[in-house]
């Protein structure tokens, strides 16, 4: 048996058809952004967090033009997932928006190589965890928006908060 490499594959189903929720999901890294000194859009980064670990990304989704055919992604994101256990590394991971049938979408996070320290069970766990539960709150996001998010779009406010996916401020920067 050929020992596994990489992260377990997890995603997540999102009741909304392809293209409307590639626009839910550009709308909830809109609102989960945090802003650089430089101001640029490239340089924001946006995060989910959970008790179960934090999802991190920064800069835009690559977008593939024109819309591919078939299970390709829609959507691409690079950044790390850290699981909340104490003691463990963030995981590289990819966020991909897929297509699943012409009414639903799948949000999907392929893990990065996996080190030898991370084979353990308690760190596969808390990936998986991590993992699910980000997602989990991310899908929800895109099906719904918080209404929180919702008055953005009318008041112009610079950072909305929801109970259902967190907003966090960059570390050590309070006034942005």
């Amino acid at each position: 048996m050929t020992p596994i490499r990489c992260h377990p594959h997890v995603s997540h189903l999102v009741r909304v058809a392809p293209r409307p929720a590639g626009i839910g999901l550009d709308f909830a890294r809109s609102c989960l952004s945090g802003y650089s000194s430089v101001g640029a859009e490239d340089e924001r980064i946006w995060r989910v967090c959970t008790p179960a670990g934090t999802l991190r990304f920064g800069g835009p989704f690559a977008r593939v033009v024109p819309r591919p055919r078939g299970y390709r992604p829609h959507r691409i994101a690079i950044g790390t997932l850290q699981p909340a256990v104490r003691g463990l590394r963030p995981v590289d991971v990819t966020l991909e928006l897929l297509p699943w049938s012409s009414r639903w979408s799948e949000l999907a996070l392929v893990g990065g190589p996996l080190r030898r320290r991370d084979s353990r069970s308690r760190a596969e766990r808390a990936y998986l965890r991590a993992a699910h539960t980000t997602l989990d709150r991310l899908a929800r996001a895109v099906e719904a928006p918080p209404a929180e998010w919702l008055a953005r779009l009318v008041t112009g406010q610079p950072l909305p908060y929801s109970e259902h996916v967190a907003v966090v401020r960059r570390p050590g920067r309070p006034d942005r």
